[in-house]
C-alpha cells in the first residue's frame, strides 16, 4: 500500500512541477539549502554527480522543484534525495 501511495505521490509532484516554470533562481535557492544535507554534499563529492548538478538541466530541473519547506519531513527528504539519485544516474545512463 505504502508504494502504491508513493507512486500517486510521485506522478502528483511530476505532473505539478512540470507545470510548474523553474527558474534559475529557485535553482540557486535550492542548492543553497541543499548544501547542508550529508546526502546532498556526498553527491557533489562525487565528480560525475556535481558536474551534473552544475551543468545538466534535467537534474537541475529537479533540484529547483524540491519544495525546501517540506524538507523538515524525513519522508519528504529521503523521496527528494532518491529522486535526485534516480536523475543523476539516469543522466548518467544516457551519458555513456
Amino acid at each position: 500500500m505504502d508504494a502504491v501511495l508513493d507512486l500517486i505521490r510521485s506522478v502528483s509532484t511530476i505532473i505539478f512541477f512540470s507545470l510548474k516554470d523553474i527558474t534559475e533562481e529557485d535553482v540557486e535557492k535550492n542548492l543553497e539549502y541543499l548544501k547542508h544535507n550529508k546526502w546532498f554534499q556526498d553527491f557533489l563529492d562525487d565528480e560525475e554527480y556535481s558536474k551534473l548538478i552544475l551543468n545538466n538541466t534535467d537534474v537541475r530541473k529537479v533540484i529547483g522543484s524540491i519544495d525546501t519547506k517540506k524538507m523538515s519531513k524525513p519522508k519528504y527528504n529521503k523521496n527528494q534525495q532518491k529522486r535526485l539519485k534516480r536523475e543523476l544516474e539516469k543522466q548518467l545512463d544516457n551519458k555513456h
